[in-house]
């Protein structure tokens, strides 16, 4: 029982060194995939195509930024009064703004600020938004900049992380539930923290936090949440336990055989000591009894560096001192 309860202990400690080595992949990751599109943005905003003004102009601008962005599956220009100046692709339909977009936008032309957003459009499905001001000729922002991603993108990143059996998840500050290692539908994602799970403890280095989460069930769950990123964002990672169980096994088996080869080593090796003192005290026996036979010619033959061998000598020393006074 105690070789089953430390392999519990060290497989647990291992599934989460490794997830929370995963989880913090995923977010270095998604950092570099969110700045990559950021950077291409922020390089056209500052455009002169954008800041001349002119439909054509901006148009030219939002084209470079389509081809040269390939995750990029809609691109919007969004005047002052939030309305949707030029698009790329064009679109047959009349596109809408989402409220949480009219809104990011309205921050971006008062505070300057760029806004992450996942949403849900009727007509799209789930979408990753990406809203950051436009330069003008005179420095100050006039316009908005929109560019939308589709969210499997997102979910494509983290599904390279996940681990066996286990789920990913990216959560954002608000702990909005913004992608899955599938493609499921949006919805809310359970603190374990505020769930009354057991903490599990992660190594300093890779920070964030792990719990031990038993469902109504019954089954049990591993949770690791990884520290927020630069983004804010966070890479919450799921593991069933009997993950955890089936490693200990393994290791509870190596460790009984383990056990059972440094039991028949030592064994064999005290066996083998044995043997080696048998011989020797035997033949001093077997002298002994000749001398006391009065057969003074009797000798032993021990070579050995211990006390078996000193014993030996004092005997042969002994033997040559009755010869003498004979």
């Amino acid at each position: 029982s105690l070789i089953i309860a430390l392999a519990i202990d060290l497989s647990r400690r291992a599934l989460v060194t490794e997830m929370a080595a995963s989880s913090n992949a995923a977010a270095r990751q998604l950092d570099v995939f969110r700045g990559g599109l950021e950077d291409a943005m922020v390089a056209s905003s500052r455009d002169e195509d954008f800041a001349r003004g002119d439909k054509p102009s901006a148009f030219r601008g939002l084209d470079s930024l389509y081809r040269n962005g390939k995750y990029f599956e809609e691109l919007m220009l969004i005047d002052e009064d939030l309305a949707i100046m030029l698009e790329f692709p064009e679109q047959d339909a009349e596109q809408l703004l989402a409220e949480s977009e009219q809104e990011a936008l309205a921050k971006a032309l008062t505070d300057r600020t760029k806004t992450p957003l996942v949403l849900f459009l009727p007509d799209k499905g789930r979408m990753f938004s990406l809203v950051m001001p436009v330069q003008a000729r005179e420095g100050q922002p006039d316009k908005g900049l929109l560019a939308r991603v589709p969210v499997f993108e997102l979910n494509g990143i983290i599904n390279e992380f996940v681990i066996a059996d286990g789920r990913s998840q990216l959560i954002d500050a608000g702990e909005q539930l913004l992608a899955t290692a599938g493609n499921s539908a949006p919805g809310e994602w359970a603190n374990p923290a505020e769930s009354g799970a057991k903490s599990l403890f992660v190594p300093p280095y890779l920070g964030g936090e792990a719990f031990l989460m038993e469902d109504t069930d019954g089954s049990r769950d591993i949770h690791y949440v990884s520290p927020p990123n630069g983004s804010a964002w966070r890479v919450a990672m799921t593991l069933p336990f009997e993950n955890v169980l089936n490693m200990a096994f393994g290791h509870a088996v190596l460790g009984l055989l383990g056990l059972i080869g440094v039991t028949a080593v030592f064994y064999a090796s005290l066996n083998a000591y044995g043997n080696s003192l048998a011989r020797p005290l035997s033949e001093l026996a077997r002298a002994s009894r000749s001398i006391a036979g009065g057969d003074l010619t009797a000798t032993v033959d021990v070579k050995r560096q211990d006390e078996v061998g000193e014993l030996g000598r004092a005997f042969t020393e002994m033997q040559r001192a009755l010869k003498g006074r004979m």
